[in-house]
């Protein structure tokens, strides 16, 4: 099946990092990362780079791919990644979000492009 399906609530330590990965990614719970990064991928063939600036790639395609939150993903200060490839030209792919996604971010001072 390959599915993940979150119905409780997932907190890591302050900057921590919450991936799941699978054909289907499900939240319907409260997933917090404060200062650090949520990721959800779907597909078949995903690439995940913790290390510097967080990085998600879905390479290869699954059937019907799927990424629904209907919970609360919270990572105030960090960043949420969600993405989903479905598989060869089948346009099965989904991306639903009918909950709560936030990554806010308050700062000052002078800061650098990267």
């Amino acid at each position: 099946n390959n599915a993940i399906l979150n119905q409780g609530n997932i907190v890591t330590a302050p900057g921590g990092a919450i991936a799941f990965i699978g054909a289907k990614v499900e939240n319907s719970g409260t997933i917090a990362a404060a200062g650090g990064s949520v990721m959800f991928g779907a597909g078949r063939d995903v690439t995940l780079d913790l290390g510097g600036l967080v990085k998600l790639k879905v390479d290869g395609g699954a059937v019907d791919a799927l990424v629904a939150n209907s919970g609360r993903i919270s990572a105030d200060g960090g960043t949420v990644l969600i993405a989903a490839k479905a598989a060869g030209d089948l346009l099965s792919t989904v991306i639903n979000n009918t909950g709560i996604v936030q990554a806010r971010t308050l700062a000052s001072g002078s800061g650098s492009p990267r």
